[in-house]
């Protein structure tokens, strides 16, 4: 039988089975290395045959020997993280597979690796240093973790911040500490989230391998027609993503933009749009359907954009929805863009994704609210600190347009914009768009403007 919507939910056994692999590592990783019992091991013991390469296989059986000789160097952590992060890529393959199938879609199976990316960065100082924190977290084990175990580490997180090449290790592992750090004191191993810090200690030690992660991108020049956009943020870091597509000579590419920024807690939801002030015309053309000329920008197979924002140029207004349904919509089979291949380190479930577009839908509930497409119900991920794309102003629009997910066992749909109207010149709402007058400096309170001056001050006075 063919699979179809109705049959999302129904995950893959293969990815099932890799989840218990992954478990059995989380496991280690909460008791630590340094309390680990015999059969603590008994997964490296299993995978050594199983893992997809020779040289892999020769780090694991080394691993178990070092594990039985009580002779833990640093290698041995790394291949502990290199397992891992091996099985997600495959979770992942798994995962997007089935979705792409599932909605009619083309798809390309990769076959980049973990061990085309071990080559660079593990000389550099700073990183050595990292790795040499995140062996104590492994060998202590989360359970063990304390708020005096972070505090020694603090001036090697201040480095990192001017690197800018390390910026997004320096983001992860900002949010790690800071996730420590709220769960202290722990009292019950049971409020660990041992998942998520064991996907989190693998990714550092990984970005430890390999900070800059090599990907081959090609020029491009066209029109780009922005559709939505999703705002990722922790107290210390924002990251805004915008979603469209770009029609270079005859070809269409799903494309996304990535602008990030540190940030401190006064900097709040309303006035996000300050720290990115060269997302003006990007954030103008979203929010009237109009597209922008784009020149000489740098696209990777992964589908990030690069470009210069100060030669942008403004293009025609385009029927949205249309462009929409062309390639995104849940009722017909078709895609017109071309397939993504993300690079090694980014197949990992949690990014495993696929653009919908739809406006013949419902919504549902009031606490955990779905959305319903034709009889398949599917839950809804809202950020909640903006409040444009809240259920209530679902439940009335005329379409949305967001990206099936997979998060915490289960598909979700997170929405990127959606339309009051169902006319050609409909105009996408989305996350920060009650705001987006900041851009014209019509905020009385600039607490962007109000931070730089003080860090001035200081740094004359010195």
């Amino acid at each position: 039988m063919d699979a179809t919507l109705e049959h999302l939910s129904e995950i893959p056994t293969q990815f099932q089975e890799l989840h218990t692999y992954i478990e059995s590592i989380d496991s280690l990783l909460l008791v630590g290395t340094g309390h680990a019992k015999p059969s603590d091991i008994d997964i490296f013991r299993t995978l050594a045959e199983a893992v997809p390469s020779k040289s892999l296989q020769n780090r694991v059986h080394a691993l178990v020997r070092a594990f039985d000789e009580n002779l833990l160097n640093d290698e041995a952590y790394e291949t502990i993280a290199l397992v891992r992060s091996t099985l997600q890529i495959a979770q992942y393959e798994i995962l997007q597979h089935y979705l792409t199938t599932i909605l009619g879609r083309a798809s390309i199976i990769s076959d980049d690796t973990f061990s085309s990316l071990q080559t660079q960065g593990s000389e550099n100082g700073i990183l050595n240093a990292v790795k040499k924190w995140l062996i104590e977290i492994a060998i202590a084990g989360f359970d063990g973790l304390s708020a005096d175990a972070m505090t020694p580490f603090i001036p090697t997180l201040e480095k990192l911040v001017s690197i800018p090449e390390l910026n997004e290790t320096h983001a992860i592992l900002l949010g790690f500490i800071n996730e420590i750090m709220d769960y202290q004191p722990i009292h019950n191993i049971d409020m660990i989230p041992q998942h998520r810090w064991a996907d989190l200690w693998s990714r550092l030690m990984m970005r430890t391998l390999s900070p800059k992660i090599q990907v081959d991108c090609k020029s491009v020049s066209g029109d780009l027609f922005l559709l939505g956009l999703e705002i990722q943020q922790h107290t210390q870091f924002v990251s805004v993503i915008l979603y469209g597509l770009l029609k270079a000579e005859e070809d269409l590419h799903s494309v996304r933009i990535v602008r990030s920024s540190f940030k401190v807690d006064v900097i709040d939801t309303s006035h996000i749009w300050l720290l990115f002030p060269e997302l003006k015309p990007l954030i103008t053309a979203l929010s009237s359907a109009q597209s922008l000329k784009i020149e000489n920008g740098q696209l990777s197979p992964g589908g990030d954009l690069t470009i210069s924002y100060s030669h942008l140029k403004s293009g025609k207004s385009f029927n949205l929805i249309e462009m929409m349904s062309s390639c995104y919509s849940i009722e017909s089979p078709t895609n017109n863009s071309t397939p993504l291949t993300l690079p090694a380190f980014y197949r990992h479930p949690i990014h495993v994704s696929e653009m919908i577009f739809t406006d013949t839908f419902q919504i549902k509930g009031t606490g955990t609210s779905h959305i319903k497409i034709g009889e398949v119900s599917i839950p809804l991920l809202i950020p909640g600190t903006f409040p444009e794309l809240d259920t209530k102003t679902l439940k009335t629009s005329k379409w949305i347009f967001g990206a099936f997910r997979y998060d915490n066992t289960c598909w979700w749909f997170q929405p990127f914009s959606l339309g009051k109207s169902d006319q050609i010149a409909s105009e996408p709402i989305f996350p920060g768009y009650n705001f987006i007058d900041t851009f014209e400096g019509k905020s009385r309170y600039n607490p962007v403007k109000i931070l730089k001056e003080r860090a001035s001050r200081l740094l004359r006075s010195k």
